[in-house]
């Protein structure tokens, strides 16, 4: 058995259009979506990449399990390639793979993936006949993004009339490197800019990651290896106030991820899981799609039970922390409700961040607080986070 995962950092669910995206499109991503299978509740237990990768390789285990310790020693050959800047190298997780290749975006190549486009055949073509896990990692979808001019003039075409002088059209510059740090929510065209500039730096990766997936097609890959395309935390763009990982606020833009796990020959194609799923479940579901023994003792859920009719207990929540600096929250998310929880503050001169409840799944965009509503829900929640809480 073959398995690739497509590991795309800062990726929020919000951008594909299979999550409910109507704005950038994003068809080479919805078609894995449509081949595969969506998990719709794919939550972050903490919202960073070194965070994310400890989960994605132990499962979250107290015993240590590797999940690369595990397949070098039944003979899966393990693979890295890192289409990612140096900035956002993730060091620990870089050892313990047999093969490791650098497909780094160079300043005057074409596209964030040129470098890796260009290697990856090669890469493909010997491990053809092996069993293999393939991780790739692009981070094309953090700042400063590489945003197409054609495709930033579809989207801001209509700011100045479809007969507009091109001039006026290519005098509007995309704001391409947004820098980490408060957004003022009442300046819509900097708001304006900023989400179209997303959305055409969106569409024009969709584009490359169109050819990354055309050539495992073109190796039948589509046929003997299992697809997974996750991220490990969402980028905020001013939804709160503010851009980037700025402030630990545990709201949906950050911690809700894309999980889509495409098998071969489309099979299963078209389900969508709603059970609630974190990135410790990645793991335990890499062995198994690689025909192994799953691991003991961890806290990550093996997914593949989720279509081969395996008795399975789902998840009754999601929990998920995060601190910067100084600043710290935690949330508990269930098939009702989310909660959200400051458990720090460094600044005096910043209000105090309230406790928020929020209904699930009618308040998506977790807009509407309503814990002066619901005491006793805020207080069972509050139970369930403080029973269930990591440390």
């Amino acid at each position: 058995m073959q398995t690739i995962v497509v590991s795309l950092p800062g990726c929020p669910t919000a951008c594909w259009g299979i999550y409910g995206n109507e704005f950038s499109a994003t068809p080479h991503l919805d078609r894995i979506a449509v081949d595969g299978i969506a998990f719709d509740s794919h939550f972050s237990d903490k919202p960073d990449a070194i965070s994310a990768r400890i989960a994605w390789r132990t499962g979250l285990g107290s015993s240590q399990v590797d999940l690369l310790d595990t397949l070098n020693a039944s003979g899966v050959v393990t693979v890295l390639v890192r289409a990612n800047r140096e900035a956002n190298d993730t060091p620990d997780f870089y050892a313990g793979w047999q093969k490791q290749f650098d497909a780094r975006p160079n300043p005057d190549d074409a596209t964030p993936t040129t470098a890796l486009l260009q290697m990856l055949p090669q890469i493909l073509d010997e491990l053809k006949a092996t069993s293999f896990l393939l991780w790739i990692e692009c981070d094309a979808m953090l700042p400063p993004w590489f945003v197409p001019d054609g495709v930033f003039e579809v989207y801001v075409e209509d700011l100045i009339g479809e007969t507009a002088p091109d001039e006026y059209i290519e005098a509007i510059i995309p704001w391409a490197d947004p820098s980490p740090g408060w957004f003022d929510t009442d300046d819509f065209d900097s708001w304006d800019l900023l989400h179209r500039s997303f959305a055409a730096a969106v569409t024009g990766f969709d584009a490359q990651l169109g050819e990354l997936f055309a050539m495992f097609r073109e190796r039948n890959l589509h046929e003997t290896a299992a697809w997974l395309v996750t991220s490990d935390y969402g980028y905020p763009l001013g939804e709160r106030g503010y851009v980037g990982a700025h402030r630990p606020f545990l709201h949906e833009e950050f911690v809700h991820l894309p999980l889509i796990i495409q098998l071969p020959n489309a099979e299963h194609a078209g389900l969508r899981v709603s059970d609630i799923t974190q990135p410790a479940d990645i793991m335990p579901t890499i062995l198994s799609l690689l025909k192994m023994q799953n691991a003991v003792g961890i806290e990550g859920r093996d997914l593949t039970a989720h279509w081969s009719g395996t008795p399975h207990e789902p998840r009754t929540h999601a929990i998920s922390v995060c601190e910067i600096d100084g600043y710290g929250e935690r949330a508990i998310r269930t098939a009702d409700w989310t909660y959200l929880e400051p458990t720090g503050h460094a600044d005096d001169d910043e209000p105090v961040r309230e406790a928020m409840l929020f209904a699930r799944p009618e308040d998506r965009w977790e807009a509407n607080d309503v814990r002066s509503q619901f005491p006793d829900v805020t207080a069972q929640m509050q139970q369930l986070l403080s029973d269930h809480s990591p440390g």
